[in-house]
């Protein structure tokens, strides 16, 4: 299984069509294929909340890697549509962006996966 996660469902609403995906009637934040059986995507990861979509994809599919899609272009001006980004580390950071540091910071560990 593979998990899609996106901030809004208009980032992938074509690829959505075109591969027959269709809201789950157990949760409308999640759309799977019969087209594309190994794959589900999950709208409304954003900010904070994306942690706990994240997890509840984990818990509900045990995907076996997930895609963040989406987010990347506001971190970087010069990065481009389409750019693909890998990350070895990743960090999290909580509460008001107001107060938020470098030592608020939390780096979670990412297995990597090598052919």
């Amino acid at each position: 299984m593979k998990g899609i996660l996106v901030p809004d469902i208009n980032v992938v609403k074509s690829f959505l069509r075109r591969h027959r995906f269709e809201q789950s009637s157990v949760n409308s934040g999640t759309f799977l294929s019969n087209k594309l059986q190994d794959v589900v995507v999950v709208s409304g990861a954003i900010g904070e909340k994306s942690y706990q979509v994240a997890l509840n994809l984990v818990e509900d599919h045990s995907p076996d890697f997930i895609i963040s899609v989406g987010f990347a272009a506001s971190l970087r001006d010069e990065v481009r549509i389409g750019t693909v980004i890998l990350c070895e580390k990743l960090m999290s950071l909580g509460g008001p962006m107001a107060l938020w540091s470098n030592e608020s910071a939390r780096r979670h560990n990412v297995p990597v996966c090598r052919p």
